[in-house]
């Protein structure tokens, strides 16, 4: 693949060089189902063959102001995906760290500030969709689809997207499970309060989730941060992670009509969530019940409890997780909504 890319440096504007290409029907990959998967060497043969390309054309006949478009994609890992021979979306963490989602997930423009949409990518008529992936390690997939909804009076205020950057501080907290295993997979374990170093953080500073002045003195990473976290070295016996970001808010009265906010998230396992010194979001199952989810998750926060904490200026998002058993992930996206 990357042989071919020096080749044609922009093979995504190509369109007669795709439209040269097989077809076939996606799904592509093991995630899904392997017995679902179209049969082609991406799944036939995972040794060798690690590299995929697509291309489709599809109509687009509204573009009217009431519309709103959603591309939904199921992706493992490393992607980039293209519309109309413009970048859209990407993530890579060049086989590291959570470049790969669960299931079929909204995405959104991450490739600079620019407050763009799918929209400002479509034109009326033939558009055309490119996308490269590059699976490393573990299962590989690729789907996705296009859906609108019409008469929609749908806006958004977005505080932050997913996969963007967080201050992080990393605490060792070894880990005892419920069969007595340091450090083992099952539940209902307990976590050793003389080497619990974030238990003793938080006591030590008890205004820690308004203290921005030493959050913001923290290293900072991208998201997602992924159970194989060796970056920022949340990994073995560091379960504990403390996530720190700041925004914006420009115009509060507005964001008090909002419909809800919406806190959009991953997370495995226990968290809790800070608006400016307040708790927000919580689930805290002591390592015994769920406290983790499968994917990128959508929780309607109230309107009325987020605007009274919401300030004219910078704010503050302060995120605990204390990884227990299995696997670790966190990454989020923060909004006003209005239906």
């Amino acid at each position: 693949m990357a042989a071919f890319i020096a080749q044609n440096p922009e093979w995504y504007k190509d369109t007669k060089l795709m439209e040269s290409w097989d077809i076939t029907y996606a799904p592509f990959g093991d995630r899904i189902s392997a017995m679902m998967a179209s049969n082609t060497p991406f799944i036939t043969d995972p040794v060798n063959v690690n590299g995929l390309m697509v291309y489709k054309t599809f109509e687009i006949t509204d573009l009217s102001d009431d519309i709103h478009y959603s591309l939904n994609v199921f992706y493992d890992n490393t992607v980039y995906i293209y519309i109309n021979g413009k970048l859209f979306y990407k993530n890579d963490a060049n086989c590291g760290i959570g470049d790969w989602n669960g299931d079929y997930e909204p995405i959104n423009y991450n490739i600079d500030d620019q407050p763009l949409t799918i929209k400002d990518f479509l034109v009326p008529g033939t558009n055309y969709i490119a996308c490269s992936i590059k699976n490393c390690w573990g299962g590989r997939e690729l789907d996705m689809y296009l859906e609108y909804e019409k008469s929609s009076t749908k806006a958004s205020v977005v505080f932050f997207q997913q996969d963007s950057e967080w201050h992080y501080n990393v605490f060792y907290c070894p880990y005892t499970d419920g069969d007595g295993v340091v450090d083992g997979s099952a539940p209902g374990g307990y976590y050793d309060e003389a080497d619990d170093e974030m238990a003793k953080f938080i006591a030590e500073n008890p205004n820690f989730t308004t203290d921005t002045e030493m959050l913001s003195s923290w290293p900072t990473a991208k998201a997602p941060f992924g159970a194989a976290a060796e970056e920022i070295g949340w990994t073995g016996s560091n379960h504990g992670l403390i996530l720190y970001k700041s925004f914006e808010v420009t115009d509060l009265e507005k964001l008090k009509t909002a419909d809800y906010f919406d806190w959009y998230c991953l997370y495995d396992n226990t968290i809790y969530v800070y608006l400016n010194g307040t708790e927000i979001f919580v689930d805290d199952g002591n390592c015994v019940e769920q406290d983790w989810n499968g994917g990128m998750t959508h929780y309607e926060l109230d309107t009325a409890t987020i605007a009274g904490l919401l300030k004219e200026g910078e704010n503050c998002i302060v995120v605990t997780i204390k990884d227990a058993w299995g696997g670790r992930d966190f990454n989020a996206a923060f909004s006003a909504e209005w239906k």
